[in-house]
């Protein structure tokens, strides 16, 4: 069995542009722990407010994270 991760960073982007915004999305990075067993968190910020923030073992997966958390709160929002 595989398992399809889903590229919500393309999705968000794509939903962005549809909606004329992408050019005001900022992201935010950190991570905490030693650099072997770091935990990536990253924070999307659109106009300067936080959206989505998420948390990975990758700053791929952390990011990935929170564009999912934001665009569903986006979609909520409609």
């Amino acid at each position: 069995m595989s398992c399809t991760r889903i590229d919500y960073i393309t999705h968000l982007n794509n939903y962005l542009q549809d909606k004329g915004q992408a050019h005001l999305v900022h992201w935010e990075e950190s991570f905490s722990g030693p650099s072997h067993a770091a935990i990536w968190t990253s924070t999307c910020k659109i106009s300067g407010e936080s959206k989505g923030t998420g948390n990975g073992r990758s700053k791929a997966e952390a990011k990935n994270s929170a564009a999912q958390q934001t665009l569903e709160r986006l979609l909520e929002d409609r």
